[in-house]
């Protein structure tokens, strides 16, 4: 069954939505009007361009801390040109259109790929023609091998680079990650309120507040970085 057949099936009180996915292909054609309640998270960046929020949708959007990210690859980058690597899939095109325009982060170069093949490519050439590297979700890249990936970065890497999500922070040296259970605390908590009677269009759409900070001492080790006393005390190792 679909998910719509199994929402029109069951008749819930209230729906938790995930994902930029199940917003585009799922309130919106079929229940942004409905009198089922829809609570959104995980959404990126924005939910503007889903007309969000309607008298029954409300949600946390979920914004990534890539400017702190950022500055952290400051401390330990030779330049200031910011690169950027991920896969080509609706939600890198979204993320990098949002950086840009409201994190205010102009990249010097970078590229979202197709397949491992393009994915090793491309990061060897950013080596030589940016000085910190910003991983966006290679989730998408055709025949992606995680342990390949991380071997091919500890031999290859050269400058910082920095992740924004701790299912990135395998590949990159430093992040100020998002918390995912922020995402779900929030919509569960939400949903008890609409549960209890509160109306989504009372309910305002709100963003994540809250980051980790992460480090990954094997790559550090292997190009000779050394964290501050600071950074060692508040991150968390991968």
């Amino acid at each position: 069954l679909s998910a719509k057949a199994i929402i029109d099936t069951w008749n819930p009180d209230v729906v938790i939505a995930c994902d930029d996915n199940a917003s585009k292909y799922l309130i919106v054609p079929y229940f942004k009007t409905s009198s089922i309640p829809f609570i959104f998270c995980g959404v990126n960046w924005s939910a503007s361009e889903y007309g969000f929020p309607t008298n029954n949708v409300t949600g946390m959007v979920e914004v990534a801390p890539t400017r702190h990210t950022i500055s952290l690859l400051q401390q330990y980058a030779k330049g200031s040109r910011v690169g950027y690597i991920g896969a080509n899939t609706f939600t890198g095109r979204k993320s990098i259109k949002y950086i840009q325009e409201k994190e205010k982060v102009s990249f010097s170069s970078g590229k979202l790929v197709e397949t491992f093949v393009e994915w090793k490519q491309e990061y060897l050439k950013l080596q030589s023609v940016v000085d910190m590297l910003f991983w966006l979700n290679p989730i998408g890249i055709k025949g992606w091998n995680d342990s390949e990936a991380i071997s091919f970065i500890l031999e290859n890497t050269q400058i910082p680079t920095g992740a924004s999500t701790d299912a990135e922070i395998q590949y990159a040296l430093i992040g100020a990650t998002k918390i995912a259970e922020e995402q779900g605390i929030w919509a569960a908590k939400t949903a008890l309120r609409i549960l209890n009677g509160e109306s989504p269009s009372d309910i305002p759409i709100t963003r994540n507040r809250h980051s980790q900070l992460y480090i990954n001492k094997k790559l550090a080790k292997k190009m000779g970085i050394r964290f501050s006393a600071e950074i060692l005390e508040r991150a968390k190792e991968f």
